[in-house]
């Protein structure tokens, strides 16, 4: 009798009542099955590619060796030897012709050195020319041009299809000019069996006519379709189907179908075993069932690229996902030229037959060569034509022939760097060994010297496969092949040592295979990403994307990166335990902002909420111009090409002169960053506003703004001046600021500008006059931590040329940098013609509107922020309402994708008002990087203004500073006693959404400087009895059509597809065990300004009794018999 241990059912100890779902680390690949990896090397006990997370490691190339240093990873063995060995190993045995399994088989049985020349080795993607004569027989005995290196040695034919069907698959480029009749692909006997594949004589030069054929005896199948000619490649396929019912010839030109043959006919077994397959010629052949002759008139003119010869039908996916990538040979694939030889001289010589080798990678040997009398080396020469194997994986198509001359020289590199390493190691085994042994040797060997020939270089014709290298003598070949094991053990050894340091480096850190161990034996077991990836896409990188192609890394590769970052970030994430910044160390850990990609809630919270203190921090990377020395920046005229806004100044009726964006308000804001810890500093002129001067290229200054280094009055750092009146009666205004220290190596924002005095007046004839201003903010992430302002009144005099006036043609622009400007009658002493700038600039803006200190505050916390107080106004797209004159005009931000000078130094900065004033710029260094990366710390206005959430689950009820109180939106002085508002209704829910409405939010808070607008729209009480908010259908209005293009949807859920809820599974071991998790969510909401409305009915309640309709009485019944009128 079995004894059984009772067991009871009742809880162990510590064993929670609620259990969560399990974390898995196995293989991220799933539903997939056997037919998936029948073509690969998963089944290989050597191989390590397949393995499951956890497995032990197999190979030297799983280690974080850096394998460029000899000293890393040869110990005992010799650095020339191995150099030699890996060479020889990749010339003579790399299965360039070979299946998936063989490739995946070659690469995973290198050593880590060998993987790390492999790499290094030259790859070529490219295609070839044909021109001049040149063509291509292809001899259909397999291994007759190579015999004995060939994987195929029996010189059996190979193209004849018998009874199979037939594809031919290429690249083909046809050159726009009128063609002949040529030949792209022919394999006839005589001129009634075969196949032929040629272009009709066409003199147009936009499309080619191309004619496919089978005939057989008396029996001809004929189709022609039409390609487009160009600077470009069309992926021609062509197919005879010979199943059952079918028997048709097909045509597809970019995976489209163009042609069908018009009859169908079963032919017999076709058998032209003993003709050639030329490529780019071929000879007269009857095309059609009435004997109809095609004959070429010239040789083909244009290039192809991988031509690909099956024995089987090819379908329209098929096309498409292999088309424009490599494949690998099988038992249908007949022939494949990948033309990826190299261009240049390939053998020792120029005249060297391998230099015309056109490589066979179908595994059928029929590697052939480009006709003698017309090769020239510029077939190879891609030159501007792109390459059309966009997908074409360099890494699996090296060059492979010893006497090419990158390769040489490689070869020889390594080699010196390898000799001189040897010299120097102590450890060296033949070192260990009594010399005289060696001395022997040389004798017995006959030997020039005691190394033999190793340091000699590869012999051999150069073609893949008959590459010679140097050999040592037998004793040394022993040794080193025993050295060789034991630095293969050394390395193991020492990865001991690592095995739990974790560290961005892919260097002397824990092995990508162990990653999962360290995350266990941390306590924290990471979850498996990517677990719906396909086999194509978690090892191979393939169809990673929604469309087909190729990545640069595989998923695999994705999930190792995140999981090193996240253990090297392990302590932080722990230490925070419980919080929400410990979730988003782990998020930011995987390169994801928090912040922008997602919403923690954080459910609960006050049950009164105010708008004015609603705001969350931000963090992110934007752009600056650095500009420094002789470098200039340029706007266009500050002027528009008609005006049709109504505003101020009052329009005179004349169109030339009413388009003067500075000739009414005005302002101009930009960001500026100058180095830290600079000594003896010119004063730095930050922007111009300039007139032209004698010449067209001459400029003339009329506003100056000036950080002062101390040469001017030491009790102003930061000084406005300006003269907007030419001649000695204009007077000159200078605005000062004391102890703004713009040089201290933060971000300012500098804003400048004119308030007209009928701005808001409707006097046309008053003198004008203008309150000029000039305000500085930094920032320090809740608001301006420094914020100064000043200003003056200014009475513009109307004796000489007034710059601001409507009435006056004269035009201004704004201008950065140093240059040398003239007088021209208005700002002439040593402070305005100040000119000298070199720091960083961006986000410069310019507007038609004297901005308030309100919307230029906000502009300094956000300085992504466009907002206006009444953007129903003064927003960009406004055209039509009054005081929409006042409005942005210039956006010149340099978050562009352009970011480099170009060649003599210039560059030009996108507006992004949509205005078109693109700013021009010059004297910088040419062809560098002028747009620098800068991380911003800013504070919006937030888009969730009414959600009951919180992450404070600490308040502070009230605050002695009023300040204080003030930024953090709470009461001044002590409160004993919280009203019942401010109550707080706490709630254990937590939950983080992706919303695709939050990215719209947060860029529509931008339009606001103050949540008024909002504030009315919503709180008015004259909206309570409507059906929605009026005046938010004029705000999506004037948002929407600020969007250039349709919101990308696409991008949205191809970010939230990867990330699963393996990140959920994660996440809830960092959160507290009463938290309530919702999980992550791809939540679909209305934006900000597409809200629902609560309809209050009964509105005659607010009437008289007499009034209401509920008092009228019932009426049973009314009858009409007619209508009175009135004449």
């Amino acid at each position: 009798m079995t004894n059984v241990p009772l067991r009871f059912n009742r809880p162990g100890i510590f064993v929670p009542s609620v259990t969560r779902r399990a974390l898995s680390q196995g293989a991220s690949i799933t539903r997939q099955t056997l037919d998936d990896f029948e073509t690969t090397n998963a089944t290989s006990t050597s191989s390590f590619r397949y393995d499951p997370v956890g497995v032990g490691m197999r190979s030297t190339q799983q280690l974080n060796v850096d394998y460029s240093t000899f000293e890393n990873h040869t110990f005992f063995n010799s650095a020339e030897v191995k150099v030699n060995a890996a060479f020889e190993n990749l010339f003579n045995r790399y299965p360039y012709d070979g299946t998936r399994r063989e490739v995946e088989a070659f690469v995973d049985g290198l050593t880590g050195f060998d993987r790390w020349v492999f790499e290094q080795f030259p790859k070529n993607i490219g295609f070839l020319y044909f021109r001049g004569g040149s063509f291509i027989e292809v001899k259909d005995h397999a291994g007759i041009q190579f015999p004995t290196i060939s994987r195929d040695q029996t010189g059996r034919s190979i193209l004849d299809p018998g009874r199979s069907s037939r594809t031919f698959e290429m690249h083909v480029h046809i050159p726009a000019v009128a063609n002949d009749r040529q030949v792209l692909i022919q394999k006839v006997s005589g001129s009634s069996d075969g196949f032929t594949l040629a272009l009709d004589e066409d003199a147009t030069t936009a499309s080619a006519n191309v004619i496919f054929s089978f005939v057989s005896a008396s029996r001809a199948l004929t189709l022609t379709g039409s390609i487009t000619k160009g600077d470009h490649f069309t992926h021609l396929v062509t197919t005879y189907d010979r199943r059952a019912g079918i028997d048709k010839l097909f045509m597809y030109a970019d995976e489209q179908l163009i042609a069908t043959s018009s009859t169908s006919f079963a032919m017999g077994e076709l058998d032209f075993a003993l003709a050639p397959l030329f490529i780019g010629s071929g000879t007269t052949v009857i095309t059609g069932s009435n004997s109809a002759m095609f004959v070429p008139t010239s040789t083909f003119s244009g290039a192809l690229d991988d031509l690909r010869v099956f024995h089987d039908i090819r379908s329209l996916e098929q096309q498409r996902r292999y088309g424009r990538r490599s494949i690998f040979a099988d038992d249908t694939l007949k022939l494949y030229f990948k033309f990826n030889e190299p261009t240049g001289t390939i053998g020792l010589t120029s005249d060297d037959q391998v230099n015309r080798v056109v490589l066979d990678s179908s595994g059928n040997s029929l590697t052939s060569f480009i006709d003698a009398t017309t090769f020239t080396h510029e077939l190879r020469n891609t030159g501007s034509l792109s390459v059309p194997m966009t997908d074409e994986d360099p890494f699996v198509n090296p060059v492979l022939f010893s006497t090419f001359a990158d390769v040489v020289s490689l070869n020889r590199t390594l080699m010196t760097s390898g000799s001189a390493y040897d010299i120097a190691n102590p450890n060296l085994i033949t070192k260990l060994i009594p010399q005289h042994y060696f001395l022997e040797g040389q004798v017995f060997e006959a030997l020039s010297n005691v190394s033999g020939t190793l340091a000699d270089d590869f012999g051999g014709t150069g073609v893949p496969g008959e590459a010679i290298k140097g050999q040592p003598q037998l004793l040394a070949a022993l040794l080193y092949l025993i050295a060789s094991e034991l630095d293969n053990m050394k390395l193991f050894v020492e990865q001991f040592g690592n095995t739990l340091f974790v560290d961005y480096s892919n260097y002397d850190t824990t092995p990508d295979q162990l990653l999962s161990f360290v995350s266990e034996y941390m306590g924290m077991p990471l979850p498996g990403f990517f677990n719906d990836a396909t086999r194509q896409q978690f090892v191979d990188a393939d169809d990673i994307n929604l469309d087909v192609g190729r990545s640069v890394q595989s998923l695999g590769s994705v999930q190792n990166e995140l999981w090193r970052r996240v253990l090297s970030n392990l302590n932080e994430i722990i230490r925070t335990k419980g919080t929400s910044h410990s979730i988003k160390a782990f998020i930011r850990s995987l390169g994801i902002d928090p912040d922008r990609s997602f919403r923690m809630r954080e459910f609960g919270g006050p049950t009164n909420i105010t708008l004015s203190g609603s705001r969350e921090d931000r963090s992110i990377t934007s752009t600056m111009l650095r500009m420094s020395g002789s470098s200039v920046l340029m706007s266009p005229f500050l002027s528009a090409s008609v005006r049709i806004e109504p505003g101020y100044p009052i329009p005179s009726g004349d169109s030339t002169t009413d388009v003067l964006l500075t000739s009414g308000s005005w302002t101009y804001e930009g960001l500026y960053r100058f180095p830290l810890h600079q000594t003896n500093v010119a004063s730095q002129s930050l922007v111009r506003l300039t007139t032209t001067g004698s010449s067209a290229t001459s400029t003339t200054p009329v506003f100056n703004i000036v950080a002062l280094s101390g040469t001017y009055e030491c009790s102003s750092s930061l000084k406005f001046t300006g003269k907007p009146v030419s001649g000695s009666a204009g007077d000159q205004f200078t605005l000062a600021m004391t102890g703004v220290n713009v040089m201290d190596g933060r971000l300012w924002h500098i804003a400048a500008g004119r308030h007209r005095n009928d701005d808001e007046l409707l006097s046309e004839n008053s003198s004008p006059s203008s309150s000029f201003f000039l305000r500085a903010a930094t920032f320090d992430g809740h608001g301006p931590s420094r914020e100064y302002t000043t200003a003056s009144y200014f009475l513009e005099s109307l004796d000489g040329t007034h710059t601001l006036d409507a009435q006056q043609t004269a035009q201004m622009r704004i201008e950065l940098g140093a240059t040398t400007p003239e007088t021209g009658g208005y700002l002439a002493d040593a402070l305005g013609l100040t000119t000298a700038f070199d720091a960083l600039v961006g986000h410069i803006r310019f507007w038609s509107k004297g901005l308030t200190p309100v919307e230029t505050r906000e502009h300094a916390r956000n300085f992504r922020s466009l907002g206006a107080v009444d953007p129903r106004r003064n927003f960009n797209f406004v055209t039509d309402r009054t005081g929409s004159w006042q409005r942005l005009r210039l956006d010149a931000s340099t978050d562009q994708e352009l970011t480099s000078s170009t060649s003599d130094g210039g560059i030009e900065i996108f507006d992004f008002s949509q205005d078109g004033r693109h700013l021009s710029g010059s004297g910088f260094d040419a062809s560098s990087n002028v747009i620098a990366h800068e991380q911003f710390t800013y504070n919006i206005m937030s888009p969730k203004f009414d959600e009951l959430t919180t992450s404070e689950k600490v308040r502070v009820c009230g605050l002695v500073d009023p300040i204080l109180a003030e930024r953090y939106a709470t009461n001044v002085g002590y409160v004993n006693n919280p009203l019942e508002h401010e109550m707080i209704n706490d709630d254990a829910r937590f939950t983080m959404d992706y919303s695709l409405a939050d990215a719209l939010n947060e860029d529509m808070i931008n339009i606001f400087a103050t949540f008024d607008a909002l504030d009315e729209c919503l709180g008015s009480s004259n909206n309570v009895f409507d059906d929605d908010y009026p005046v938010l259908a004029d705000l999506r209005e004037i948002y929407f059509t600020r969007l250039t293009d349709k919101v990308n949807l696409k991008m949205f859920f191809e970010f939230f597809r990867w990330f699963d809820s393996s990140i959920g599974m994660f996440i809830e071991q960092l959160i507290p065990r009463k938290t309530r998790f919702l999980g992550i969510n791809f939540v679909v909401e209305s934006h900000m300004l597409e809200r629902s409305k609560y309809v209050c009915k009964f509105e005659d309640v607010y009437m008289g009794e007499s009034n209401r309709h509920a008092a009228k009485g019932t009426l049973l019944m009314r009858r009409f018999d007619g209508v009175i009128g009135r004449y």
